[in-house]
Order: structure tokens, then sequence, then C-alpha cells
């Protein structure tokens, strides 16, 4: 590939859409097939363009959302529905964030369109209704990994946690000081970040 060097979140992002290109892929070319692309953070609206043209026709065509939607809740929902509606679509790359995801999932499912989800990691995205390809683990997962880090490498007995105050901080939170209690770590506290008061973050 002829891509520029990338910086770790960009390797992240370019990753995530070499993956995401190489599931779709199994779709296959031809006829007018094509994949919609709702995951719209990182970049990776743009980068899926330049991978896919670097990768030849083996892949369906892709389709962007080209209204002047936000990132809000009701709009994403909106995107999804207008995906399900175009014949040609026939799988989806999307959405950024666990909460858009869920919302998503069932206009999906009745469409029984496939959709991998680069990024969300809420449980709740496993329910099997869903015709969801997750490429990232749970939450769950995550704080089992982070514990274990904890007690094996570090070998924590004590610990207070630091976390950001959004969704997905608070879910990450609850995960790690739940590992850390059944692994017999002695959680002392669980601080908000004070930099994200009033936020309104997105998980």
């Amino acid at each position: 590939m002829t891509l520029p060097p990338p910086r770790p979140r960009a390797l992240r992002d370019r990753v995530t859409a070499v993956l995401a290109l190489a599931v779709l892929a199994s779709c296959g070319p031809g006829g007018e097939a094509s994949v919609a692309v709702a995951y719209r953070l990182g970049g990776l609206d743009t980068l899926l363009p330049r991978i896919a043209e670097e990768l030849g026709d083996s892949l369906p065509p892709l389709v962007f959302d080209t209204t002047r939607r936000t990132a809000r809740l009701e709009d994403e929902v909106a995107r999804a529905a207008d995906f399900a509606a175009n014949p040609s679509v026939v799988a989806v790359i999307g959405h950024a964030d666990s909460r858009a995801m869920l919302l998503a999932a069932p206009v999906y499912a009745e469409a029984r369109l496939p959709v991998v989800v680069p990024t969300a990691n809420s449980p709740q995205l496993d329910n099997p209704a869903w015709p969801l390809f997750r490429l990232t683990p749970t939450l769950d997962v995550e704080g089992e990994f982070l514990a274990r880090f904890l007690v094996e490498a570090l070998q924590a007995r004590a610990v207070t946690v630091f976390y950001v105050g959004d969704e997905y901080g608070t879910g990450l939170r609850s995960a790690v000081t739940r590992r850390l209690r059944e692994k017999g770590v002695t959680v002392l506290d669980e601080v908000r970040h004070r930099g994200d008061q009033g936020r309104a973050g997105r998980a």
C-alpha cells in the first residue's frame, strides 16, 4: 500500500478499515451491491475509499451518507433508515459508538443487513437477533484484561480507580472494579476525572 506511515490512532483506524473491508468482501462484487459506511470517527470515512481503491475491484462500492446530518442520536437512526431503504446496500460499516449502534441495530435487523461494528463495545450489542459483527472486545473483556495486568504484572493489592464520566468511562470503571474485587484487590476509591465535569460523553 502506498499510504503514508500512520500515527498510532491512524494505524488503528487503518487496521479497522482493512478488517472491515475484508469481512465485507465476502458479500462479493457485481450487480448493484454496495456497502454503506455509517462510521464517521478518526477519518475512517475518508480512509476507507482510499484503501478500497488500492484493493481494486474485489470489493463492492462504498456508499456514504451525503446529507448534512450530525452525530446526534436521532440522525444516526435516520442514517440507518436511509441505508436500510437503499436496495443496493448489502452491508454496513458503523456506527461509531454504542449508543448510536444500539439505536440503529433494530433498523438493520429488520432489513436483515449485516453490520461490521468498528468500535462500539456495549455488552448489549450481543443480542443474537441483531446481525452485528464487532471488531472490539466488550467492556467486560477490557475490564478483565486491565484487572489481570494490575494483579499479575503490578501485583496490586489496593487501588484507586480514576475514570472519565462518559458512558464508556463509567462502564469500564464498573467492569474493572468488579474484576478487581473478584481477584481479592481492595478498591479504595473511584474518582471521576475533574476535567470532564459536565461533558456529554459518548460510549
